[in-house]
């Protein structure tokens, strides 16, 4: 009994999946990111200013689209994030621009209008930090430097978190154009994970990427409903 219901849900999902209309395609944009931190002392709160740092993403989606009002689309990009905090008084900043490989899996809910489609999306994503880099100007010195990881967290010193999980969340506008639709999206990219790992040291503050991503591009029909 358990093996023809584990066959019948099988049959239908590859029958929806046969009937579904799917698109490949590639995606790039810009991104506007942060991270959440205090800084130690209030004075110094006082005399920084955060601003966003920007990077650039670019990577691959697949793109399923189950009926008129639903459509499923896994993606793999690269992405820039980081943080940017420049002096009140002065014309010190520092900056980190932090690089990941990020899978996210998100859901779409649509709407057509001839050859125009709405579309809002959720879901999650799965980021591994692979690098990082280090941009310090003070006074008239520019200052660049690889960014080291510290994997072992101590009394003293916190650690790194190289995984970061959390919530995409957005909308856009896709247009048919040739073989496939032209599309433009804004994305929320709010992190749950806390960016470091705590064993005791004497100052911590939670830390957590935020981003705003404008991405655009273009998906292929591969089958079309």
């Amino acid at each position: 009994m358990k093996k023809r219901v584990i066959i019948s849900i099988c049959l239908i999902v590859c029958f929806s999946y046969a009937n579904s209309q799917i698109a490949i395609g590639p995606k790039s944009g810009i991104n506007f990111s942060t991270e959440t931190f205090k800084m130690q002392y209030e004075q110094d709160e006082k005399d920084a200013k955060k601003v966003p740092a920007i990077g650039y993403i670019f990577g691959g989606i697949f793109n399923v689209k189950i009926n008129k009002l639903i459509t499923v689309q896994p993606e793999i990009l690269f992405i820039q994030k980081g943080a940017r905090i420049n002096s009140t008084i002065d014309t010190y900043y520092s900056q980190i621009t932090t690089n990941y490989l990020s899978g996210s899996l998100l859901t779409k809910f649509t709407h057509d209008y001839q050859s125009t489609t709405l579309f809002l999306d959720i879901g999650p994503y799965y980021g591994y930090w692979m690098d990082a880099k280090v941009k310090i100007r003070c006074e008239e010195k520019i200052m660049k430097f690889e960014y080291s990881f510290n994997d072992e967290p101590t009394k003293q010193v916190s650690a790194d978190n190289r995984f970061d999980f959390g919530l995409s969340l957005g909308g856009g506008i896709s247009h048919n154009l040739g073989i496939g639709d032209v599309f433009f999206d804004i994305h929320y990219i709010h992190g749950f994970s806390d960016l470091r790992k705590y064993e005791g040291a004497p100052y911590y503050s939670r830390l957590s990427n935020r981003s705003l991503a404008f991405s655009f591009g273009y998906l292929i029909y591969l089958t079309k409903s």
